[in-house]
């Protein structure tokens, strides 16, 4: 069992958190931060438990969140400098497995 203060792999193995780190990552290079409403529509995962990874991937410092400066003040996420350096192989490994799923010849069963 994974001890409270040690970060590992076992954080990616929370439900949703690859997805979470790989809709950040591809959403680095946006002025704004990615908004919560926004992860919960474009992440498949329960509203319930985008928010217990999201509290998770915080924790372990693998992404930040803050808030708009007005009203209506809304929740916004990024990757932090350690979770891009998390999101970078998992982003690579990604792109390989799907080069190597569009390549295969469909089968027909």
């Amino acid at each position: 069992m994974e001890k409270d203060n040690n970060i590992s792999a076992a954080v990616l193995e929370r439900t949703a958190a690859i997805r979470i780190i790989l809709y950040l990552y591809e959403n680095t290079d946006r002025p704004n931060n990615v908004f919560l409403t926004e992860i919960i529509r474009n992440v498949v995962a329960s509203s319930d438990t985008i928010i217990l990874t999201l509290n998770s991937l915080l924790k372990y410092k693998i992404i930040k969140d803050e808030y708009t400066k007005v009203y209506p003040y809304k929740r916004m996420f990024t990757l932090t400098a350690l979770g891009l350096e998390v999101a970078k192989p998992l982003a690579e490994a990604d792109r390989a497995l799907r080069s190597q799923a569009s390549q295969e010849p469909k089968s027909n069963h």
